[in-house]
């Protein structure tokens, strides 16, 4: 399927890693929320005494870990958590599409899985938390992924 041209919805969107028994790219579990994959640059002030106002330059772009929310099974808590256990850096994606058609997103992470607090009448959620160790890159896969060993998520895990 050839990337869309319109506007489209979230459906389909993947948080992956490296499996190195496979090779490639599998689904670490299925998301629920997808977090920012930038922010905007610092703003360093460039500022004159013959300025009449504040001039800026872009510093680096600044954000914070990338937080997904996943719904919670033991199963999946469990494969995720010999994963993301907040020492490894691993090879990690986000793809946009069934195969990435739509956008793939690429950056190696430490990781981290905790069980997240609930409510009254809520469904029990996970959040997996990727600290970058490499910049996000689109479309450019690296060429020596960091892989872990897992089992997939697929469409009927929750």
């Amino acid at each position: 399927m050839a990337a869309r041209t319109t506007a489209f919805s979230s459906y389909k969107t993947y948080l992956m890693c490296y499996n190195t028994t496979e090779s490639d790219y599998k689904r670490l579990c299925n998301i629920k929320k997808l977090p920012d994959l930038g922010g905007s640059p610092e703003a360093l002030e460039t500022t004159t005494l013959s300025n009449s106002q504040n001039t800026y330059t872009p510093g680096l772009q600044t954000f914070d870990q990338l937080s997904f929310t996943a719904n919670y099974t033991t199963a999946m808590f469990d494969s995720v958590a010999g994963v993301c256990d907040n020492e490894s850096t691993y090879s990690y994606a986000v793809f946009l599409g069934d195969d990435g058609e739509d956008g793939k997103f690429y950056f190696d992470a430490i990781g981290n899985v905790f069980k997240s607090g609930v409510g009254v009448n809520e469904v029990q959620e996970m959040t997996v938390t990727l600290s970058p160790a490499t910049d996000i890159v689109k479309d450019s896969a690296p060429a020596t992924p960091k892989g872990a060993t897992f089992t997939p998520a697929t469409d009927s895990n929750s």
